[in-house]
């Protein structure tokens, strides 16, 4: 599918500027507006594990797959998936697509910790990359690359603390994805 050449360019100056304001916002030290969140919980929790969800989409799949090819490159062993992860990764998601809105706050008012944690998930630390995309051949690709450009979001990728991930995807009723990676280590 091939789009007009002005829609690519608005698409690619809101990126830039997106990119821009993120990187002032992570300069000012807000971590929850930089699209990246990394915390180490005190005291281990261990809590049951839900029931196995179900799998990864294929976009879901590539993303994961992508991250573990950037992780290969820096001599680090990949992440495993984890499906706890994979529903509250999707959640969030949908939560944003609804919103039509790129953060680490759901509508309920949770950080990735107070939703893994929602979900039952133990954790001692965790990690969470978003990201929405608009208009690209490669989706996951554009993704992948933009997270990689990004100090905060390149650091959660590159953690080798943060051993277990899922990627969630969700798309906006305009055709926007909204993309959620959350790690942990439990």
């Amino acid at each position: 599918m091939s789009c007009p050449r002005s829609l690519l360019t608005r698409t690619a100056a809101r990126i830039i500027l997106c990119c821009l304001a993120l990187g002032v916002l992570a300069a000012l030290g807000s971590a929850d507006l930089t699209g990246t969140q990394v915390a180490t919980k005190p005291t281990p929790t261990r809590l049951p594990q839900p029931a196995p969800q179900a799998s990864a989409t294929a976009f879901e799949q590539t993303v994961f797959d992508k991250i573990n090819a950037v992780r290969k490159e820096h001599a680090l062993p990949p992440v495993r998936f984890a499906s706890d992860l994979l529903a509250v990764a999707r959640r969030h998601s949908e939560d944003q697509a609804r919103r039509n809105i790129l953060t680490h706050v759901s509508a309920d008012g949770r950080n990735a910790g107070a939703r893994l944690d929602a979900a039952q998930v133990g954790w001692v630390r965790y990690g969470e990359n978003v990201a929405l995309v608009k208009g690209y051949s490669d989706p996951a690709a554009t993704v992948v690359d933009a997270w990689m450009r990004s100090p905060g979001h390149a650091a959660n990728v590159l953690d080798g603390k943060l051993v277990e991930s899922a990627i969630g995807v969700a798309q906006s009723a305009d055709g926007t994805y909204f993309i959620t990676q959350d790690f942990v280590t439990r």
